[in-house]
């Protein structure tokens, strides 16, 4: 799970930090609250009872048996209001169903973060279609499939998100996103066969 925040260019990944001061410093406009030190920009803070998180960096992220219910869901640590925010996720491992995107609550860590009206939320999912709080599925992109890398880019100044698959520029997914002081954006996951992986 990598993390990248520029107010005009963001081009370039920051895949590690050393500190929680130079993490600070390479991350602007976000609330970065008690991450592990010498973790990379991001990582998983909140997620579902059903989701292993591995100990050291809290960026690998398995699902550890099928529940009955289907997903789960995992929110990452930075907490975006305003600015330009990029992260990158590595499918290492997808089976059937994923969603990847953008949510304004955790509440829903038991269950998936994409089919949620009650608070904003824009997500890109395992088949190529878009979802968000206010639209139903609809055709986007490519599958998405095991080995790819996912990137996410949040643009709250322009109020749209993005999304690539690899080198594929999927183009502007949503460009209503709603902001506000209020509101803000964590990276967010649903995810549902067991040991399926990301990172």
């Amino acid at each position: 799970l990598w993390h990248s925040s520029k107010n005009e260019k963001c081009k370039t990944m920051l895949p590690f930090a050393t500190g929680k001061d130079k993490r600070k410093e390479a991350v602007s406009g976000l609330d970065d609250d008690d991450a592990p030190p010498g973790s990379r920009t991001d990582y998983w803070k909140y997620k579902g009872d059903n989701l292993g998180l591995d100990a050291a960096s809290k960026t690998k992220l398995t699902v550890k048996s099928l529940q009955h219910n289907g997903y789960n869901a995992a929110f990452g640590n930075l907490s975006a209001r305003h600015g330009k925010h990029i992260w990158k996720i590595h499918i290492i491992k997808k089976t059937t169903k994923m969603c990847i995107g953008v949510s304004s609550s955790t509440d829903t860590i038991n269950t998936n973060f994409h089919r949620q009206k009650a608070y904003p939320n824009y997500g890109y999912n395992w088949d190529g279609s878009k979802i968000s709080h206010k639209t139903k599925y609809q055709d986007y992109g490519i599958p998405i499939k095991t080995g790819q890398i996912i990137t996410v880019i949040l643009d709250l100044d322009k109020r749209c998100i993005s999304f690539m698959n690899d080198h594929h520029n999927l183009g502007v997914a949503f460009k209503d996103v709603v902001v506000g002081d209020t509101v803000s954006y964590r990276i967010a996951i649903s995810i549902v066969d067991k040991d399926d992986k990301v990172q």
